[in-house]
């Protein structure tokens, strides 16, 4: 992944309505298996912490497709963003 791929994605990331609100970010986080769940700051500037978030993911095996259906269960999959963000992490829009 490029370093503009990776700011692509963690701006559909962010783009996702109600994730940047802390506890909804903590309910994906803890949603995600390790090291996801406990590699990512929690207190950062959204922005920093959803980078994080992709460059942990980005290296582990289907990491990204588990974001995508971790998102998909606390969104639920009628929000436009992650439909968005799962087309840009290479997973279909729908399941």
């Amino acid at each position: 992944m490029t370093p503009a791929e990776h700011a692509q994605l963690a701006d559909a990331l962010l783009a996702i309505p109600g994730i940047t609100i802390p506890a909804t970010w903590n309910i994906v986080l803890d949603l995600l298996p390790p090291p996801a769940a406990t590699m990512v700051d929690r207190n950062g500037p959204p922005r920093l912490q959803g980078m994080s978030l992709l460059s942990v993911l980005r290296d582990q095996p289907d990491g990204l497709q588990e974001l995508v259906v971790v998102l998909r269960v606390v969104f639920g999959d009628a929000s436009a963003g992650v439909g968005e963000f799962a087309q840009l992490a290479g997973k279909p829009a729908s399941i």
